[in-house]
């Protein structure tokens, strides 16, 4: 009836004024008859915004800004399906599988198999999710996927369940995109910075580690210079193989009596494979750090030498470019075979390291002096090794 009184009012009058009140008078009735669901104000803002219905089964969509602080001008654009390209790009805003490109962008400098390791990871995470919004991650879907990943594998080229080391390991790589996110302001808070505290601490399992007896083993069999030295620089010094491979004879003092010495790990030049040069810096959230060298270490290397430019393949002095494999020498396979020869299991150079803070946290050493041999925080010390934390010193007096 409003309707057919507001054409009669029309055919009676030629007023532009008239007809403007006219179309206020039809739009107030649109919005007297239609369901605005969705659509509010927020506080502190004059703009509308509308809020569209979350599809079943669906991702919620985002709030889309109106641009208008009128209210009849609002109800117009959602009844005229104006704002339907805005919704829909609502829906997909700040999904994982947008945010992520972004992420991996940022880190394009890691090494590449840095690289290469986070987007299967990161990538497995979105399709088992769902490709939710960042925002919409909770903890308890971060548990779901947890739980499903032990079971069909972490990532979507390995349906092998996990074992509580790689779980960690991925969940790392998780919380780090996670916290990128929220640096970024696609997220407030990250739902996994308190998740995963328990596991972090099974790294120094049976599995993580080798006992003295193996360690020996290892030294004892005759083999290659190079893993001779990967061995007694990783028992007896806890480097990393990245550590290992910018060694150079500029780091160590050796006592002419040797009787002491130290090794000095610390930001080295290196040259690229292109002819570039750039400064290497070490992983440590402890700056320079000084590792008195052990005897056994300092016998070996009277018996090995200084070669130059690096101790460890001297005849492959150039570092690679980003877009090639990030080790100029990767003797993986090398080591495994000499290990097997002892009778012992697959190992790998990191497990060397796990072995020194290992050894030393049962023969006594405190958390705070295993952090500064390793370059770690305190913290990650604790987590890593306190649970083989001796109540009394010295029950290894070999290492």
């Amino acid at each position: 009836m409003i309707g057919n009184l507001n054409l009669w009012w029309v055919a009676k009058t030629s007023d532009s004024a008239l007809l403007g009140i006219f179309l206020l008078l039809s739009f107030a009735t649109l919005c007297l008859h239609t369901e605005m669901k969705g659509l509010y104000r927020k506080v502190g803002s004059e703009w509308f915004y509308y809020q569209a219905p979350t599809p079943k089964g669906g991702i919620r969509p985002k709030a889309v800004a109106l641009g208008t602080c009128d209210e009849v001008d609002a109800i117009r654009m959602v009844v005229e399906k104006e704002i339907d390209g805005l919704v829909l790009v609502a829906e997909i805003k700040d999904t994982l599988e947008v945010v992520l490109p972004l992420y991996y962008a940022a880190k394009k400098d890691d090494r590449k198999s840095t690289r290469r390791t986070r987007r299967l990871v990161l990538d497995s995470v979105k399709d088992r999710m769902g490709n939710p919004r960042v925002r919409d991650i909770t903890k308890q879907m971060i548990a779901d996927w947890r739980c499903l990943i032990v079971v069909s594998g972490g990532t979507l080229l390995s349906n092998k369940g996990l074992s509580p080391t790689s779980m960690t390991s991925y969940l790392i790589i998780l919380r780090a995109f996670l916290n990128w996110c929220v640096k970024e302001n696609f997220l407030r808070k990250n739902p996994a910075i308190d998740m995963g505290r328990q596991a972090s601490v099974k790294r120094t399992r049976r599995m993580d580690f080798l006992t003295i007896e193996e360690r020996e083993k290892l030294l004892d069999m005759p083999g290659a210079d190079y893993l001779e030295l990967i061995l007694h620089l990783g028992f007896f010094a806890g480097l990393r193989i990245g550590e290992m491979l910018v060694c150079k004879k500029e780091w160590f003092y050796i006592a002419d009596d040797r009787s002491h010495g130290f090794l000095r790990v610390e930001p080295t030049v290196i040259t690229l494979d292109d002819g570039r040069t750039t400064t290497w810096e070490p992983k440590t959230n402890r700056g320079v750090r000084k590792i008195p060298l052990h005897p056994r270490l300092i016998a070996f290397l009277d018996r090995y030498g200084f070669p130059d430019p690096y101790l460890l393949a001297p005849q492959k002095p150039l570092f690679p470019c980003d877009e090639k494999c990030s080790l100029r020498f990767d003797p993986k396979r090398g080591l495994a075979a000499h290990a097997k020869k002892c009778g012992i299991g697959k190992i790998g150079y990191h497990m060397l390291r796990h072995s020194f803070a290992t050894h030393l946290a049962i023969g006594g050493a405190t958390m705070a002096e295993i952090a500064g041999l390793l370059g770690n925080t305190v913290t990650v010390a604790e987590n890593s090794y306190a649970g083989y934390a001796a109540r009394t010193k010295n029950l290894l007096p070999g290492l």
